[in-house]
């Protein structure tokens, strides 16, 4: 298995957002544009995965199994690596196998990956206690739900390196909390938010833990309803922000972001002065997902 770490990850382009409400509250607003560090794995995800392939490489593990939804950004991205680095996948998927599958499982399974789908009880318990799918896969090489782990972490140590300008504030979306612990890990004396796409309790404890700090304030309130949910408020937002600047946002993590930030600046939420920048962490194939569903409505995007 042939892996190139540093070809895309050590140049990245910001670019900043000119607005008049940043103008008018004197604060800029960068995003960084993560979601070409790979041309398949994008994101985060690729900074997840870059370390734990390592891993499975140097052990010889030819198997990797993981779980996730039928819509998961990390199933998509695990199906990538499966085919790009020629190692078996094993999707884990939560709920009864769809009808008719969606962009997400369609692709995962034109990458050769196995889908395994299993009741939302067993899924919570595999998810609570992973020898279960260790006892079940013995020779795969586990990749937790959303691909965070202590390896997935190292991967963020570049991004923080690569940042060349500086700033107040760094902003993420927040599915599971691994790329808000890796970025708070590798640079904890700087304050950085992330904005929840999901509703749940337990994020910060886990953040934490993970991270090893505090140096991170979770944003609520932006997810429009809750994992996945959207609007026409926000898909409002994400069009115009693509005819404005050209750059894609998805519907689940990264249109929330934005949007979020935008609010917050309108409420004064950031000091007078400071530079924010927003980590675009990719996940662009969701837009064809939604699009898929809502033809009528869609969200503007040329790949």
């Amino acid at each position: 298995m042939n892996l190139e770490f540093d070809d895309h990850t050590t140049q990245i382009p910001i670019r900043q957002i000119a607005d008049p409400i940043f103008e008018e509250k004197h604060i800029e607003v960068s995003i960084y544009l993560d979601y070409l560090n790979h041309p398949r794995i994008s994101g985060n995800k690729w900074r997840k995965m870059m370390f734990n392939l390592k891993f499975a490489r140097d052990n010889q593990y030819k198997t990797l199994v993981t779980m996730g939804g039928a819509y998961s950004n990390h199933i998509y991205a695990v199906a990538n690596a499966g085919a790009e680095f020629g190692l078996r996948t094993i999707g884990i998927l939560r709920g009864e196998e769809p009808n008719h599958y969606g962009y997400t499982l369609r692709h995962a399974k034109a990458m050769n990956m196995e889908l395994e789908f299993v009741s939302r009880e067993n899924y919570r318990a595999m998810r609570a206690n992973p020898s279960l799918i260790s006892e079940k896969f013995p020779d795969a090489f586990f990749l937790p739900e959303g691909g965070t782990n202590d390896l997935a972490l190292l991967g963020f140590e570049s991004l923080i390196q690569s940042i060349n300008i500086p700033y107040d504030y760094l902003a993420v979306p927040v599915g599971t909390g691994g790329t808000l612990a890796g970025i708070s890990k590798y640079s904890p004396h700087l304050e950085h938010l992330g904005f929840m796409s999901v509703r749940d309790a337990s994020l910060h404890e886990s953040i934490r833990v993970l991270s090893s700090n505090d140096s991170f304030q979770l944003i609520p309130n932006f997810d429009f309803g809750g994992y996945a949910k959207t609007n026409k408020v926000l898909i409002d937002f994400i069009n115009d922000f693509y005819v404005q600047y050209q750059i894609p946002l998805d519907p689940i993590y990264t249109g929330k972001m934005m949007y979020g930030i935008f609010e917050l600046a309108k409420r004064d939420f950031f000091k007078e002065g400071s530079s924010i920048i927003a980590i675009h962490t990719g996940g662009l194939q969701g837009i064809l997902g939604y699009n898929e569903q809502n033809p009528h409505f869609p969200i503007h995007y040329s790949e």
